[in-house]
This record gives structure tokens, C-alpha cells and sequence, in this order.
């Protein structure tokens, strides 16, 4: 899934939590939503030099647990960030992935197949071809404009 599908699915699960709640809330499950992918896309590039292994510790279940206690800790319905966090990981299947999902308890994370900038880019679009994909992340920028507007006044 692409950032704004995540935020719309993420959303509309969580919407019984964020629809009475200030801009704040609804800023939390969005930064939860995309949490992992800002975490491990960049580790990704750092420690592999390709877009290919963007799945690394951020999308295990270990970071999320953890980051959903501190969440829960500092109060003030920051729990949405961790909640958000591991809906994540339920958007990106990552029961297919056992070795990212329970790292570090089954061992290192295994590579994955490298993509250089132009793959990345093509894989990129040739996910939207897909139309169910395709509208989520439409859907998901009309409602996240939608929210801000409706917010902001």
C-alpha cells in the first residue's frame, strides 16, 4: 500500500476514536499510518543501497508493541500513533514476511530482491494500474484533504 491508502484505511478503522477528537487526533493515526515505511524506507537505503528491503525492524511486531506502551504512556490519545502503527503491519501482510514480523526472535531479516530508483519508480506504477490500489490512495487523498479542510475551520 501506498502512504495516503494507509491513512485512509487507518481512518476509517479508527474513525469512531478520531471523529469527535480536535486536528490532533486525527494527526496521530496519520503519522502512525505511515510510521514504519518512514522509519525502514530510508534504513532500507542506508543499509542495502536499494528500495527493495523497505520491510526491516519498524515493521516488526517487537518495535510496534513497544512503541504502542510508549505511546500509551505519554497519554493524551497518543496511543492512536502505536494503534495506527500496527494496523500498518496488518495493511502490508506482514505475516508473509515471519522473518521481519518476529525479528529479531527467528533470526536476521532475510534480502529481499533489490530495486534500483527506475524499477522502484515502475513498480510504483504499475501498482496503481491496479484499480482497487488505484482508488484507495484517490480516496485516501480526497479524505485526507477533506479532513484538513473540514478542521480547519
Amino acid at each position: 500500500m501506498l502512504p495516503l491508502s494507509h491513512i485512509l484505511v487507518n481512518s476509517l478503522i479508527l474513525y469512531p476514536f478520531i471523529r469527535k477528537k480536535s486536528k490532533k487526533a486525527f494527526a496521530y493515526v496519520a503519522f502512525g499510518s505511515i510510521l514504519p515505511d518512514l522509519v525502514d524506507k530510508p534504513l532500507g537505503l542506508i543499509i542495502y543501497h536499494a528500495f527493495g528491503n523497505g520491510r526491516l525492524v519498524a515493521h516488526s511486531l517487537l518495535f510496534n508493541v513497544l512503541l504502542l506502551l510508549v505511546c500509551i504512556a505519554a497519554g493524551e490519545g497518543r496511543w492512536l500513533i502505536g494503534v495506527s502503527s500496527l494496523l500498518h503491519l496488518v495493511e502490508d501482510q506482514m505475516w508473509k514476511m515471519p522473518d521481519v514480523l518476529f525479528f529479531p526472535f527467528l533470526g536476521p531479516i532475510h534480502m529481499r530482491h533489490r530495486e534500483n530508483f527506475t524499477e522502484r519508480i515502475n513498480s510504483l506504477i504499475h501498482h496503481l494500474y491496479n484499480p482497487f490500489y488505484l482508488f484507495l490512495n484517490v480516496a485516501g487523498f480526497v479524505f485526507v484533504v477533506y479532513i484538513l479542510l473540514k478542521k480547519r475551520n
